[in-house]
C-alpha cells in the first residue's frame, strides 16, 4: 500500500513499501523506482518532480497483530506501550487513554489482552 500525503511546504511524501520479517534499514533503487512510478501514475502533475530523499525504518510489530500495552513483569513501575505496527498513529490516542487510566488508577484489567504475559515472558 502507499500513501502519498502533500506536505506544508509544497512537497509531497510518498510511501511506503513493506517487507516482512526485514529488519535492516537499507533503501533500495527498485523501492525508490516503484513508489515515483505509482506517484507520478496518481498525479502526473508529478511528472517533473524533483527527488529529494529517500529513508527507511522498522515498524515495532507483534506476532499477533495486536500491541503489547501495560506493565513490565519483573520490573516495578515499567511500562510499555509499543508494537502497535502500522497503525500506530491511528490507535494513539485510545492507547494513550489506556495507559493514562492504568497509570493513574493502577487497574490494568482493561489492558489484560494487550499484556506482553501472553507471549509467555
Amino acid at each position: 500500500m502507499q500513501s502519498i500525503v502533500p506536505q506544508k511546504d509544497g512537497s509531497v511524501l510518498s510511501a511506503a513499501t513493506r517487507e516482512e520479517g526485514n529488519f535492516d534499514q537499507v533503501v533500495t533503487g527498485e523501492a525508490i523506482s516503484q513508489m515515483v512510478a505509482k506517484a507520478k501514475e496518481i498525479f502526473p502533475i508529478l511528472n517533473d518532480a524533483q527527488f529529494v530523499s529517500a529513508s527507511a525504518g522498522v515498524r515495532p510489530g507483534t506476532p499477533d497483530g495486536m500491541p503489547i500495552l501495560g506493565p513490565l513483569p519483573g520490573w516495578s513501575g515499567v511500562s510499555i506501550a509499543s508494537g502497535h505496527d502500522r497503525v500506530g498513529i491511528m490507535c494513539s490516542p485510545r492507547t494513550a487513554e489506556l495507559m493514562a487510566d492504568f497509570v493513574a488508577n493502577g487497574d490494568c484489567s482493561r489492558l489484560a489482552p494487550f499484556t506482553i504475559e501472553r507471549f509467555g515472558f
